[in-house]
């Protein structure tokens, strides 16, 4: 808008006097093209006819012209935002799939060329077209983008005990006006998910072969321990006890130990065998339990160490085979006595044995 003001106009007669100034007051209506030029320059131009022959005509041009620039004020700025989308997801077991929305908006008041999000550790990252708005790719002021992203959850992010990544946007702000892009911003945000964690190990204890029973001291029972990660966090430094085996009969066979690490992996299985010698005591009870312990330390911040104690237990019953039994033999002592008259005097030896197997 230009408009005179009428009051300048002395006289109100369209003339400009000698020494008369007439004042006009306008508008510009600051445009996006304007801002990312980063100033604003325009030019406004004088012109009248001169008289020149006295006869209140003019006759001959005059010109002039000047210019104002209005400086902007340019905050070339982009905000990401992180979420997990739906909100509240956890995480249990490798192959989870976590999903996110990612946006991208142009938060400042200067045009954005190039745009892109990065997000090193999501397996997935798609842009929503619908949301660049002209297919131009360009992200205008107040435009946001929207891409949809997915992580698969790995050991490693289960024994962390919660997943976080980050997004990260970029672009180049147009400040000259150009329409290229010359000033770099970027900006980043992360979202973190919890995982569900379950540090646990099972012990199994059985009679190898199956069936074994006792009778006589110094019989052996043989046995196969189990110790499973029954749980979904990796456990360190597994051990297995058992107070009534044999002194160094607790055996691990080394081909159970998947990759010889001495890492019990998540569904990874131990097996060691173990006996123990049967003692009188053992007989005489009738049966003989005996408990298997197992214990090591889950990795539940995901530093590669054990910190969070597992244990587990099972006892396994075998069945003594009992011959409770005693014997009597009674003989004359010595041997070949007769006798003729009363009040003779026979001798004899008993002994009593136990023939059996319980005391």
């Amino acid at each position: 808008s230009l408009v005179l003001d009428l009051l300048s106009d002395t006289n109100s007669d369209g003339i400009l006097s000698v020494g008369e100034i007439w004042t006009y007051s306008a508008t510009h209506t600051v445009t996006q093209a304007d801002i990312d030029a980063g100033s604003f320059t325009n030019i406004a131009t004088g012109d009248g006819l001169v008289d020149t022959d006295g006869d209140g005509i003019g006759d001959t041009p005059v010109t002039d012209n000047d210019d104002a620039t209005a400086t902007a004020t340019q905050d070339p700025s982009i905000l990401v935002v992180k979420d997990a989308d739906p909100a509240g997801q956890t995480y249990a077991n490798v192959g989870d799939v976590i999903t996110y929305t990612i946006t991208l908006t142009n938060d400042g008041n200067v045009t954005v060329y190039n745009p892109t999000i990065t997000d090193p550790d999501a397996n997935t990252l798609t842009l929503d077209p619908l949301s660049e708005i002209g297919g131009d790719g360009i992200l205008s002021v107040v435009e946001t983008w929207t891409y949809t992203a997915t992580h698969i959850i790995t050991q490693a992010d289960i024994d962390a005990g919660s997943f976080t990544n980050v997004a990260t946007g970029d672009g180049s702000a147009d400040t000259d006006g150009d329409g290229v892009g010359d000033t770099p911003v970027t900006d980043s945000d992360d979202e973190t998910v919890q995982a569900v964690q379950d540090p646990s190990i099972a012990v199994v204890k059985t009679l190898d072969p199956l069936g074994q029973t006792y009778t006589n001291v110094g019989d052996v029972i043989t046995y196969m321990i189990t110790v499973t990660n029954d749980g979904n966090v990796t456990v360190y430094s597994p051990s297995v006890s058992d107070p009534d085996a044999d002194p160094g009969s607790i055996v691990l066979d080394p081909l159970s130990d998947f990759g010889a690490d001495g890492i019990l992996s998540v569904g990874e299985t131990w097996t060691y065998s173990a006996q123990h010698t049967i003692t009188q005591a053992d007989i005489d009870a009738g049966s003989f339990t005996n408990i298997a312990t197992g214990n090591g330390s889950a990795d539940t911040d995901g530093d590669g160490i054990g910190d969070t104690p597992v244990t587990a237990s099972d006892d396994e019953t075998v069945q003594a085979v009992q011959n409770p039994s005693i014997a009597v033999d009674k003989s004359a002592d010595p041997a070949g006595q007769t006798y003729t008259n009363v009040g003779d005097v026979i001798t004899y030896t008993i002994t009593v044995t136990n023939d059996g197997n319980v005391t």
